[in-house]
């Protein structure tokens, strides 16, 4: 044997493994799968069974009734009509299912496969750049967001849109590591079907073809022209497509007259709510990972400033979380007349914001040791992401609390950046970051379990009203999904002069301003408002036997019922 041939031989030769090295491997890799088990239990298959078995399953949900209708139509028409409740672009969140879009029921399940499938690129994003045993925590996490559960399980847009930021933000990367030029054209088409979902979900493909611009290997004479190519292709089509959908009747786009500062102070509110809420469910992993005693001085004191000012617009300026999904009294209270009881007690409740002010105030201090160290594309995806929301708040929208949580992404990927060793983590310290997130996903669980089971008990309600021939649809007042579902066409802009007193807020304005019978998820006072009370009617708080709460069904003093 040669000299050569030898160490050819040496080098083939595999390296010893060390004692024990395969089993640790092997348990990473199980807790890899059990951490994704968990979340795909937590996000999607938990609330689609209980989805399924309240009822919910199959009725619409929150402004849902809108993009419901319009989806049945387009996939029994071919035809694109709104309904005048979506300020948002839309249409691509219900023309990719097509003839499958035919039934609620099947959206519903769609949408639950389109969250499955953004949990998985949301992982593919995180994995590229913390690991896949940190990247499952973060998922994890990401599935705590209160709604994700009721948002996995009805027609909204917000699926559909982080559906496809993860995706173009997950074949962005491969194209930028890649150089390819089929790639890029990929993530601007993915932009492109993000922009007809969302508007603002354009921000991951602008982060990807910015994080090219930024890369000196990346900017030869060649790539640029091909970056030149997709950015126009990708503006020209957007613009198109935005002037064509703003010509749709019932489209209810907004104009540049709508545009109505609310003022400095409410966009400083609006604005430190959203950072508490993003810094409130990044929460369990804040306090998991953060080192304050390694920062450098900018971070600690930049940190301490967070906490005061946060603390103190909390305390002296009633700053709270921005609303809709995240609310004591439930899901989307507000889309029904009364109240439900508190679904969350009110000491519970009342730990979340000093909880978020301490937790903000650190992810600030990581932010800026960090934020040079997480992949270019997802940290202008995040600035974007930033600015855009906002520029909303600025023009007098309202913020949600659903249009914070596409900022989750690339803050789970900062706070994850670095190792979690053991040795790094004191019992006390584990035991605040597990405590926290139990505590979070209890909370999330409940207003998803309650939501749940009273939209099923309302809709229900009113269905038995129509089938015992009692009133016709639009003759009963049960609410936005009820009565947006069930109006003539959408909701209108002069309002109705014959309008009965005391009915839901939306209901004149979605052509049930004259409903015969009101369901309300309080009592209602009948001496003001003329209502006769007819039924109330038991279902379980959270969905399965235990608490039960109750729905009052009222006769109005308006004689035609159908």
């Amino acid at each position: 044997m040669t000299t050569d041939t030898a160490a050819l031989t040496v080098e083939r030769t595999p390296a010893p493994q060390r004692p024990g090295s395969a089993g640790r491997a092997l348990r990473r890799h199980r807790f890899t799968l059990l951490l994704l088990a968990a979340a795909l239990c937590v996000g999607v298959i938990g609330p689609l069974a209980l989805s399924w078995w309240t009822g919910s399953l199959r009725i619409p949900h929150n402004d849902s009734w809108a993009f419901s209708r319009s989806a049945e139509i387009f996939a029994r028409t071919g035809h694109i009509t709104l309904f005048n409740w979506n300020a948002m672009s839309l249409i691509g969140a219900f023309a990719p299912f097509g003839p499958l879009a035919r039934t609620i029921f099947s959206q519903q399940c769609a949408i639950a496969v389109l969250s499955v499938l953004s949990l998985a690129a949301a992982f593919d994003v995180l994995r590229a750049v913390i690991g896949p045993r940190r990247a499952a925590l973060g998922v994890l996490v990401l599935v705590i967001w209160p709604g994700y559960g009721l948002l996995s399980t009805s027609m909204m847009t917000d699926i559909p849109a982080f559906a496809a930021t993860t995706l173009t933000l997950a074949v962005g990367r491969r194209a930028i590591e890649r150089r390819s030029v089929p790639l890029f054209a990929l993530t601007g088409l993915l932009g492109l079907w993000g922009f007809t979902i969302r508007e603002q979900t354009i921000a991951a493909a602008a982060g990807v073809l910015g994080a090219a611009l930024l890369k000196p290997a990346l900017r030869e004479r060649r790539m640029l022209v091909w970056y030149g190519v997709i950015a126009l292709v990708l503006g020209a089509s957007a613009g198109v497509f935005e002037l064509w959908r703003r010509a749709l009747p019932n489209g209810s786009s907004p104009t540049f007259s709508q545009i109505s500062y609310p003022g400095t102070k409410a966009v400083i509110e609006s604005s430190v709510g959203g950072m508490l809420l993003l810094g409130l469910m990044v929460s369990p992993l804040v306090f998991l990972a953060a080192r304050p005693l390694r920062w450098s001085t900018v971070a600690i004191r930049c940190s301490l400033a967070t906490f005061i000012v946060t603390e103190g617009m909390v305390h002296w300026y009633g700053v709270h979380f921005p609303q809709n999904y995240f609310l004591q009294q439930g899901s989307y209270a507000t889309a029904y007349l009364g109240s439900r009881p508190s679904i969350v007690p009110r000491t519970a409740w009342g730990l979340l914001l000093p909880l978020a002010c301490v937790s903000t105030s650190l992810l600030v201090g990581m932010l800026i040791e960090r934020i040079r160290r997480i992949p270019v594309e997802l940290a202008l995806f995040l600035a974007v992401t930033a600015i855009g929301t906002l520029m909303e708040v600025v023009e007098g929208e309202i913020l949600f609390d659903r249009y914070v949580f596409p900022a989750v992404l690339p803050v789970l990927a900062l706070v994850l950046l670095e190792p979690l060793r053991p040795r790094d983590h004191s019992r006390i310290r584990l035991g605040i970051a597990a405590g926290t997130g139990l505590f979070l996903t209890v909370i999330t669980s409940l207003l998803t379990a309650n939501a749940l089971a009273f939209d099923a008990a309302v809709w229900h309600t009113a269905q038995n009203l129509v089938a015992s021939g009692a009133a016709s649809p639009a003759y009963v007042d049960a609410g936005l999904d009820w009565d947006g579902y069930y109006s003539a066409d959408g909701a209108q802009n002069t309002p109705d002069p014959a309008a009965i007193y005391g009915l839901y807020d939306k209901a004149d304005q979605l052509g049930h301003g004259e409903a015969c019978y009101v369901i309300a998820a309080s009592q209602q006072h009948q001496e003001v408002d003329f209502f006769t009370l007819v039924n109330t009617v038991e279902y379980n708080k959270f969905g399965i036997p235990g608490g039960v709460n109750k729905i009052w069904v009222y006769r109005t003093y308006e004689p035609n019922c159908h």
